[in-house]
């Protein structure tokens, strides 16, 4: 039944839920954006400042935050994604030796989905049983075929969605959960509803004639053709001189339908969409909390989500995408931990106290 069904295996359906609707995109994009708002700080003591630099800048101009970024948000989109690892080498089966990696070499990285990577043979299984898949021992040393290219295991970093149960985990073939399977219903519910509003605008006011000798007219070809021609001209006079045209005899009626208790239905499934997928409607919607509520209670449960879900996540792909880069640039690999700007954006008021305690 519909109950059985995973939006997980839909390729289709959430690629396209992905493109038209501003919705979904919202909901699998800002949490990755808000992750990565004001970038990444490398904190090491075995690069100085003018190496730090140099490292930011060749990072922003090979965009290698943006391709980790698209690959998490395929990885909530689809239930899985990757980052595959591209350089001038034409044999994509060899391992990948970033000492071999010079400052001029190509390398490039790719944001991959999971639909676009084929995995073979025993990989499946090796695959459901780790989360992250980043260069592990693996019976199959050529897990996956990128479209047609094969790729060695040591070229593709993983990043699987949310965690399914074992049951569900099989059909996905070790892939994670789309962000869309727990709140589809929601979003459905809500886009059925502001189509059913659009449709009750449309007939909202309606026009009713009462002929003379209605019933018979229509009963000749002749009599048809002259009501339409009656309605069509009276339609004509209103949009051209707001005016309406009638015999002695007829009638005419305006009905105009009430619009009562929407708003109160459009806000519950605004709260059962927002409950669903975990966002507060400021984020979701751009709406500002009502009422003598902040709204910063609510904004703090997505900022930990955000941590959690998204920054904790892409830790390991960025750890290896900075080991990588430091190899090609400096020629050694320091060690270093990885820093992420805080989410809490204090107010005018809250910053001007801190600035002032500092002092």
């Amino acid at each position: 039944g519909a109950g059985n069904f995973l939006m997980s295996l839909d390729r289709i359906g959430l690629a396209l839920g992905y493109a038209k609707y501003g919705l979904v995109q919202t909901l699998v994009d800002m949490p990755v954006e808000d992750a990565f708002r004001g970038g990444v700080e490398v904190v090491t003591d075995e690069l100085d400042e003018e190496d730090l630099k140099e490292l930011y800048r060749f990072m922003e101009e090979n965009k290698d935050y943006e391709a980790i970024k698209e690959s998490e948000m395929w990885a909530r989109l689809f239930g899985g994604g990757a980052l595959l690892i591209e350089t001038d080498e034409t044999e994509t089966l060899q391992p990948f030796d970033p000492k071999k990696l010079k400052p001029d070499s190509i390398l490039r990285f790719i944001a991959a989905d999971r639909w676009e990577l084929i995995l073979t043979g025993s990989s499946i299984l090796d695959i459901a049983q780790s989360g992250f898949h980043l260069r592990t021992e693996s019976r199959n040393d050529v897990p996956y075929i990128y479209y047609t290219q094969p790729l060695h295991r040591s070229r593709v970093m993983r990043i699987n969605g949310k965690k399914a149960p074992s049951w569900i985990r099989q059909r996905l073939q070790g892939w994670g959960m789309s962000e869309l399977e727990r709140c589809m219903r929601d979003i459905t519910s809500f886009i059925k509803f502001q189509n059913v509003i659009f449709e009750l605008i449309d007939e909202a006011k309606i026009d009713v004639f009462k002929i003379q000798q209605f019933n018979d007219a229509l009963a000749t070809a002749q009599g048809t053709a002259l009501i339409q021609k009656r309605i069509a001209l009276n339609a004509a006079l209103k949009s051209y001189k707001n005016a309406t045209v009638m015999d002695a005899e007829d009638d005419y009626q305006q009905k105009q339908i009430a619009f009562s208790g929407l708003a109160d239905i459009y806000q519950e499934l605004r709260m059962n969409i927002s409950a669903s997928i975990g966002m507060p409607e400021a984020k979701l919607f751009g709406q500002s909390s009502s009422g003598f509520s902040s709204g910063q209670d609510t904004i703090e449960n997505y900022n930990a989500l955000v941590e959690s879900g998204v920054r904790e996540k892409c830790k390991p792909v960025i750890r290896e995408v900075i080991s990588v880069r430091c190899q090609q640039l400096f020629a050694f690999v320091p060690e270093f931990d990885i820093k992420f700007r805080p989410l809490r954006v204090l107010g005018a008021v809250e910053q001007e106290a801190v600035d002032t305690s500092k002092q």
